[in-house]
C-alpha cells in the first residue's frame, strides 16, 4: 500500500508578499531601501585627484632625474680634449676624462648656504671659458694631483649655480696674459679680439687697463749681509758712502735677518753697481733688480716702432715679454662643467628609484583612468523632475 504524501500546509493569512524591486528611475516609496544606493560589497576607489597628484608627480620626478638615470648606466670614464667639449662636440650626463690646465686666478666658490664649502669652479686654459670643473670646496680635501680631471659633464645651465657663477664672473678682475707681439699687432690692426698666452680668445674694450711691469734700468737694490768685516747697517752705510753708491748723510736702514738693503739710483744702475761693488771689494752684498709697474687704458696706450709708450715713458718691445690685459670676463652661454669625482657608482640608488616611480605612475594612472570612466563616461540613471 502507498505511504501517504503528508499533506501542503495552507498559506498562512499574515505571510507578507515580498517586495518587488523598483524599476530604474521609479520613485522609492518612504521608509524603503534604495537598493541603488546600497553596496553589499565594499569597494575601494581612489579618488580622482590623488591620482592624478601622484601621476603628475612620477612624471615630474622622472623629468627630472632623466640625467641621473642616463648617467647611472655610464660605465668608464671616456677620455675626450677639452677643446671638443668647448666646441660642442660632447654630449651631457656622460662619465668623461679632460686633461689640460687650470686657469687658477678665474677660480670662483660657489656655495649653497653660509658656512657650506660648496665648490670651486675655475676654467680650463685654451677653451675660452667654456669649459669648467667643478672641484671640491673644502679647504681640507686632499689635492687634486696630475692635470687629469674625471667626473661628470654638464651643460652650465642645467646646474643651479649657473647665475651665480655668471654674477662672480663679470665682477672679477683677473688679468689675461699677452704677448707683447700680439698687443703690437691688435693694437695696429685695430683688433679687438686678442689670444692669451694660453691659447684663450677674449675681446678688450677701449677703457680696459693695460699692466706692463719692466725693469727699471735706472735703479737698483743692494741687499748686504752683516758679516765679521761690517757688522752692523751703519758700517755697511758708511762703505757704500765710500765706494759712491750711497749719497753721504744716508740713514742707515733697517737691519731684517741680519741683511740690509739699500736703493741705489744711476744710469745703468745694474751694471756701475755691479764694477762699484767689485772695486771695493764689498763682496757680501748681491744686486737686485728693481720692477716698475705702469698702467694704462687700451684706448690711450700708444704704439711705436721702437716700443710702447705708457705714463711718457717708451718701453722697448724687446723688454716687454708678457704684458697683462684686464678685460671683462664672461660666461658664454654654451659652457660645459665636468663635476669632478662623481661616477656612475654614486648614483647607484637611482635606476631602482626610477622603477618605483615608473609602476606607481601605471598604477595611479590605471586608478586614473577608472576614476574618469566611472565619473564622466559611465551612463546616469535619469532622476524624476520633482
Amino acid at each position: 500500500m502507498p505511504e501517504p504524501t503528508p499533506a501542503m500546509a495552507a498559506p498562512s493569512d499574515d505571510a507578507s508578499p515580498a517586495p518587488e524591486r523598483p524599476a530604474p528611475g521609479e520613485p522609492v516609496p518612504k521608509d524603503a531601501l534604495d537598493p541603488e544606493l546600497v553596496s553589499l560589497r565594499p569597494r575601494t576607489q581612489i579618488g580622482l585627484v590623488t591620482s592624478f597628484a601622484v601621476v603628475l608627480f612620477c612624471v615630474v620626478m622622472g623629468i627630472r632625474l632623466r640625467g641621473d638615470f642616463g648617467f647611472a648606466g655610464e660605465g668608464a670614464p671616456t677620455r675626450r680634449a677639452a677643446t671638443d667639449v668647448a666646441g660642442g662636440r660632447a654630449e651631457s650626463d656622460t662619465h668623461v676624462e679632460l686633461a689640460g690646465t687650470l686657469d687658477r686666478l678665474a677660480a670662483i666658490r660657489v656655495r649653497k648656504s653660509r658656512g657650506a664649502n660648496g665648490l670651486r669652479l675655475v676654467p680650463m686654459h685654451g677653451t675660452g671659458d667654456r669649459v669648467w670643473v667643478a672641484l671640491d670646496g673644502d679647504g681640507w680635501a686632499t689635492p687634486h694631483e696630475g692635470t687629469t680631471y674625471r667626473g661628470r659633464l654638464r651643460q652650465l645651465d642645467d646646474l643651479p649655480f649657473a647665475d651665480g657663477l655668471r654674477a662672480e664672473v663679470a665682477k672679477l678682475d683677473a688679468p689675461r696674459y699677452v704677448t707683447g707681439e700680439e698687443l703690437r699687432r691688435a693694437h695696429r690692426a685695430g683688433d679687438a679680439q686678442l689670444t692669451a698666452i694660453a691659447g684663450d680668445a677674449f675681446t678688450v674694450a677701449p677703457g680696459d687697463e693695460v699692466e706692463v711691469v719692466v725693469v727699471d734700468p735706472t735703479a737698483v737694490t743692494v741687499s748686504a749681509s752683516l758679516n765679521a768685516r761690517l757688522p752692523s747697517a751703519e758700517a755697511w752705510t758708511e762703505a757704500l758712502v765710500t765706494a759712491g753708491l750711497v749719497a753721504p748723510g744716508t740713514a742707515p736702514p733697517e737691519t731684517v735677518n741680519r741683511l740690509v738693503r739699500f736703493e741705489v739710483r744711476r744710469p745703468d744702475a745694474f751694471a756701475s753697481a755691479t764694477a762699484a761693488l767689485a772695486q771695493a771689494g764689498l763682496w757680501g752684498a748681491r744686486l737686485e733688480p728693481v720692477t716698475r709697474r705702469m698702467r694704462t687704458t687700451w684706448a690711450e696706450a700708444k704704439v711705436g716702432d721702437d716700443g710702447l709708450v705708457v705714463e711718457g715713458a717708451t718701453v722697448p718691445w724687446a723688454a716687454l715679454d708678457v704684458v697683462a690685459v684686464h678685460a671683462a670676463r664672461t660666461v658664454p652661454g654654451d659652457a660645459w662643467v665636468v663635476i669632478e669625482g662623481e661616477s656612475p657608482a654614486t648614483y647607484w640608488y637611482v635606476r631602482p628609484l626610477y622603477g618605483a616611480l615608473v609602476l606607481f605612475g601605471l598604477l595611479f594612472g590605471w586608478a586614473l583612468a577608472r576614476g574618469i570612466k566611472r565619473e564622466f563616461l559611465a551612463p546616469r540613471v535619469p532622476t524624476p523632475a520633482s
